[in-house]
């Protein structure tokens, strides 16, 4: 499935080929979002 994205929805999971559609920007965004969304849950789990 090189390419593309997994979405959950309701409990059912489907491919989406959107990736290489979107702008690089847009990638590139999604990429520091997921970064940071990570670092904050790794942060959280260490304060436990």
């Amino acid at each position: 499935m090189s390419g593309q994205l997994a979405l959950m929805t309701g409990g059912t999971v489907v491919a989406a080929a959107v990736w290489e559609t979107l702008p690089a920007e847009a990638q590139r965004e999604v990429a520091v979002r997921l970064a940071r969304l990570v670092a904050r849950l790794v942060e959280a789990q260490r304060d436990e």
